[in-house]
């Protein structure tokens, strides 16, 4: 089998050597032999290619529903708590002995928005039943509930016609 493959060496180096005249004849003759050597000694080579292609692989993966996020916080507002002020009525403290002029007082609001407590700064020398008249009419003023660790407290001021 291995001088079939090589039977081909030999008529190209006489050519190429010039001992052979008529190289063209030649030449041809040359191919004709070496395509039938190599035909004759090779075997058929058949292969075969077998393409596989996986299925894509789809996994479910639960999905938690998400969580609605938390809702902001709920801040005091002082502007709520100031409105909520302005509009106390004194008419019923006037005739228990709260004189005509300026009063002022710190409200303490709860996170619940209700007033917790009532401090009452002036006038000084206010009888006891002034004193409460004007704590429960301050008292109920009202705030939005806020969020946080404790209350918060306003001071305001009015003046009694």
């Amino acid at each position: 089998m291995v001088s079939t493959r090589l039977s081909w060496i030999l008529p190209v180096l006489l050519l190429s050597s010039g001992c052979i005249r008529g190289g063209g004849a030649a030449l041809f003759g040359m191919g004709m032999m070496t395509g039938a050597a190599v035909a004759m000694s090779e075997r058929g080579y058949l292969e075969e290619v077998v393409v596989v292609q996986q299925p894509p692989v789809l996994l479910a993966v639960p999905v938690e529903a998400a969580a609605p996020p938390p809702p902001p916080p709920r801040r005091f507002d002082p502007t709520a708590a100031k409105a909520s002020l302005e509009h106390v009525d004194f008419g019923a403290c006037r005739p228990l002995g709260v004189p005509r002029g300026y009063l002022h007082a710190r409200a303490t609001f709860g996170n619940a928005g209700n007033s917790t407590e009532v401090l009452v700064d002036s006038p000084a020398g206010l009888s006891p039943e002034a004193v409460a008249c004007v704590g429960r009419s301050i008292g109920g003023a009202t705030v939005p509930p806020f969020d946080g660790d404790g209350s918060v407290t306003v001071g305001a001021s009015w003046f009694i016609p």
